[in-house]
């Protein structure tokens, strides 16, 4: 109960942050009304899940830094697709999490995601990262229904792709079909008999 223990934010280091979505400042302020707590007493945990508490941050790791402060590593967030919404679009994670307003949707492809988002965006990401640089930088819209994901091409081609497995032989055949064949559909979910129309 010593105050010589006594938490203080404003000594707080901040590593990860982006200066923009997540700034140290804002970092401390979050974890404000910890100030005065003992060091010895204060709970990491709950320190970290104040921090977690600005959507951007993807999480937080708090390590004590005697005698009265914290260090916090930040993780952010990272967009791996955008979603309509009525003001434009916001930025979509791995884990289905909406994190950022933008104006457009950029180089990104606009994702239709299920009730539950946090499988469907796996999934999509799934899909994303197996897609050489090429294929994916074609990729117009893309949609998970939980169990399947389908994609449009900028071109406006569909592609059938659907669950996460075998993600990689998909991606390549997917390519080879691309370069090889001209077609509106291209069925990848069987990679082995792929199929296009």
């Amino acid at each position: 109960f010593s105050p010589v223990f006594a938490f203080s934010p404003s000594a707080v280091i901040v590593s990860g942050e982006d200066g923009t979505l997540v700034t140290a400042d804002s970092v401390r302020a979050s974890i404000a009304s910890f100030e005065g707590v003992p060091l010895t007493r204060l709970s990491t945990s709950a320190v970290a899940r104040a921090v977690e508490s600005n959507v951007a941050v993807r999480s937080a790791t708090v390590s004590r830094r005697w005698p009265t402060s914290l260090r916090i590593s930040v993780s952010m967030r990272t967009a791996m697709a955008v979603e309509a919404t009525a003001g434009g679009y916001q930025l979509v994670d791995d884990q289905g999490v909406a994190f950022q307003q933008v104006a457009s949707a950029g180089d990104y492809p606009v994702v239709t995601l299920p009730e539950d988002r946090g499988v469907g965006a796996a999934d999509v990401a799934s899909a994303l990262g197996a897609l050489d640089d090429a294929t994916r930088s074609q990729v117009a819209t893309v949609t998970s229904t939980g169990t399947q994901v389908s994609f449009t091409l900028r071109g406006g081609q569909t592609v059938k792709w659907g669950t996460n497995a075998d993600a990689p032989q998909k991606a390549r055949v997917l390519a080879t079909l691309l370069a090889n064949v001209k077609a509106s559909t291209y069925d990848v979910s069987s990679p082995n008999h792929p199929v296009t129309s």
